[in-house]
């Protein structure tokens, strides 16, 4: 049986599996099966979860005060 998506406890269909008229898992191997599908997803995902950081950060930074201090730290990600 391929993988099912579930949404408060009900399985559901995702949005793509009703567009393409298609399992999420032909969806994925289709993706798997294309370079430029694989790397069109890297970037798209790329920006989603930028995005949900920017909102979580949008979030928390409306709920702070500012208490007068302006703090700066610079860290830089080096991969090898």
């Amino acid at each position: 049986m391929p993988p099912q998506f579930y949404e408060n406890g009900a399985f559901v269909k995702h949005p793509l599996e009703e567009k393409f008229k298609a399992s999420g898992w032909d969806i994925l191997s289709a993706i798997e099966r294309g370079f430029r599908a694989q790397v069109d997803v890297k970037g798209k995902l790329a920006e989603y979860f930028l995005y949900r950081i920017w909102s979580n950060f949008k979030r928390a930074a409306s709920s702070t005060t500012w208490n007068g201090e302006i703090r700066m730290e610079s860290r830089i990600f080096v991969s090898r």
